[in-house]
């Protein structure tokens, strides 16, 4: 399993280098993309843990959700990160998900 950033959002996470995979581009088929990664058939495992906005540094009401499908892996943080701030996503994914949704 890949996963769909270069950035682990699973571990400690160095808030410099979250911020420099932020794009400032707008994202094109950004909803379409959102409506993919949160696609209840692809939820894998749930948490009680909650979502840590990671540019604000607090927690949010937003419960961990992992997700995957054949190739690739995600949690609700990197849907957080992606949806609020445009987390750059690996190009192998965006082309994956335009791929399957066509």
């Amino acid at each position: 399993m890949k996963y769909i950033s270069n950035i682990n959002l699973y571990e400690q996470v160095d808030i410099e280098k979250l911020k420099t995979n932020l794009t400032l581009k707008p994202i094109i088929q950004k909803e379409l993309i959102l409506k993919y990664l949160k696609n209840k058939n692809l939820e894998v495992a749930y948490t009680t843990e909650k979502v840590i906005d990671y540019i604000m540094q607090e927690q949010t009401n937003v419960s961990v959700i992992a997700y995957c499908d054949d190739f690739f892996y995600w949690d609700s943080r990197d849907i957080y990160h992606f949806e609020k701030y445009d987390l750059k996503l690996s190009d192998d994914f965006i082309n994956h998900v335009l791929a399957k949704t066509k």
